[in-house]
């Protein structure tokens, strides 16, 4: 897998734990997906799987987590609405509607699920 630069807001969950959001417009910007078995983040390009394809339900079951093997149509699901905690557990995140401003965003360079 490539890895790909990505723009997220970054955000506290807890002592020392953060997580990363994007906020993608229309079918431009990055998706995210983690695998629950070991938490890799990855980066899902929203103009790829419009435009190009496959659709990213068959692009997972082509595809194991670069991290654990595991396969990913198995184990993958939205990040950060779902994703594995330092301590283990799998936790949830719902990200804030509003778009934080893009001065206090950062970029993240994460393995991209299409290219």
């Amino acid at each position: 897998m490539n890895m790909v630069k990505v723009r997220c807001w970054q955000y506290s969950v807890g002592e020392g734990e953060s997580v990363f959001a994007t906020y993608p417009e229309g079918n431009m910007g990055h998706n995210l997906m983690s695998c629950l078995n070991c938490g890799q983040v990855y980066a899902v390009n929203i103009e790829t799987v419009v435009y190009i394809g496959p659709p990213l339900a068959e692009r997972l079951a082509a595809s194991r987590c670069a991290k654990c093997g595991e396969p990913l149509n198995e184990h993958a699901h939205s990040y950060p609405e779902k994703y594995l905690s330092h301590t283990g557990v799998i936790e949830s995140f719902l990200k804030p509607g509003v778009i934080p401003p893009e001065e206090t965003s950062v970029i993240v360079e994460l393995p991209g699920l299409y290219g």
